[in-house]
């Protein structure tokens, strides 16, 4: 992450400082900060590099659950063309400012028929329909059923990049203790039964799981 980045989430932090007395948004202080933190950014560079080392060529990647966009930032070191949607507002308009060349997105995900932007696609599966490589670094926040599905609604040919952790957290339901472990979970909602590649990210005392799959 560059000086410039680094000065501009500044600059929001403070606005919602100022306004947190009004707006109740005193929490995304923290939530910011947290996003662009040491780990965050080790990890997000890790998941970049490995993506483009198994495959540079990819025309178009889709970030689910991209936050503030430090994911895509990572992975635009690499590709030109990379998508981040979250289902919170204010993770598009705060990315927006944080990092330029993305096209950040405001959608939800548990809606796969609502409209998006009519001057780029329709619904969800459109935007599915258009990237070769999908990422998601939330799986431990899905339910097992719900990542299933988010899979199996994934193009059969679309890259499916997917990380998991065996942290404990209140807002992480559905960690794991290892990457086999992670692997074996999610493997049934791959059509082809295709798992290209796995890693492990050891972070302190955390472990940060990574499957690369079609």
């Amino acid at each position: 992450m560059d000086l410039k980045t680094y000065k501009k989430s500044q600059e929001i932090i403070h606005e919602i400082y100022y306004k947190a007395s009004k707006t109740n948004d005193a929490y995304r202080i923290i939530d910011i900060i947290n996003s662009l933190n040491d780990t965050q950014i080790e990890f997000k560079s890790w998941l970049a590099k490995s993506i483009h080392m198994f495959n540079p060529n990819l025309s178009t990647i889709t970030v689910v659950a991209g936050w503030y966009g430090l994911t895509a930032y990572c992975l635009k070191q690499y590709y030109d063309n990379i998508i981040s949607i979250d289902m919170d507002k204010e993770c598009e308009l705060i990315g927006k400012r944080l990092f330029s060349g993305i096209d950040f997105r405001t959608e939800d995900l548990r809606d796969k028929k609502q409209k998006i932007d009519k001057e780029y696609f329709k619904t969800i599966h459109e935007m599915w329909d258009c990237s070769d490589c999908i990422v998601n670094t939330s799986c431990e926040h899905f339910l097992e059923k719900d990542l299933h599905k988010f899979i199996k609604d994934t193009p059969f040919k679309t890259w499916k990049v997917l990380t998991s952790t065996n942290q404990v957290h209140s807002s992480h339901i559905n960690t794991h203790e290892t990457v086999e472990d992670f692997v074996k979970q999610i493997r049934p909602s791959l059509v082809y039964d295709d798992v290209i590649f796995t890693d492990t990210l050891e972070q302190n005392d955390k472990l940060k799981f990574l499957v690369i799959a079609r």
